[in-house]
C-alpha cells in the first residue's frame, strides 16, 4: 500500500530516542511505501535527511510568491469554480461526500488541459467560494 503523510513544518521530531513519530510510523510498517509531504512557509524547513523508510520527503509552500502562470479566463475560471466547489462541498458537508472523487477527477482535468490550476488557486475568486462554502450551514469544519 502506497500512504501519503501530510504534516505540518519541520517534522514533529522529539529530541530523543530513535525519532519522531512520523519516522516511527514510516519504519514501523515497511510493508508499506510512505511519502512525506510536509506543509511549510516560503523558506522552507532546510534541508532534512528523511528516514530511509520514506520513499521521498516533498516541502509544499503554504504562503509565499503566487504561481507562475496565466490566470484562467472566465470560461475556464467558471469551470474551475464548479469542480473546486463540488470538491469542497464534499469536504465539509456529509451529504455530499460522494462528490470528492468527481470533483478531484474534474480539476485535474482541467488542469492537465492548460495548466492554470495553481493560479485559480491562489485567486480571491478560490477563497471567496472556499469561505462561503465554509460557512454554509451543516458545514462539518472541524476537522
Amino acid at each position: 500500500m502506497r500512504v501519503a503523510l501530510l504534516t505540518e513544518g519541520a517534522r514533529p521530531h522529539p529530541q530523543r530516542g530513535t525519532g519522531g513519530w512520523c519516522d516511527r510510523l514510516a519504519e514501523g510498517l515497511p510493508e508499506h511505501g510512505f511519502e512525506l509531504y510536509l506543509l511549510t512557509g516560503p523558506e522552507g524547513t532546510g534541508p532534512e535527511r528523511p528516514s530511509p523508510a520514506w520513499r521521498g520527503a516533498y516541502e509544499l509552500a503554504l504562503w509565499g510568491r503566487r504561481p507562475d502562470g496565466r490566470a484562467p479566463g472566465a470560461l475556464r475560471r467558471r469551470r474551475y469554480a464548479g469542480a473546486y466547489e463540488q470538491l469542497v462541498r464534499a469536504l465539509v458537508l456529509p451529504g455530499e461526500r460522494a462528490g470528492f472523487g468527481p470533483g478531484l477527477y474534474r480539476l485535474a482535468a482541467l488542469a492537465r488541459e492548460d495548466g492554470t490550476l495553481p493560479a485559480f488557486l491562489a485567486s480571491a475568486h478560490a477563497r471567496r467560494l472556499l469561505e462561503r462554502t465554509w460557512r454554509l450551514p451543516g458545514a462539518d469544519t472541524a476537522a
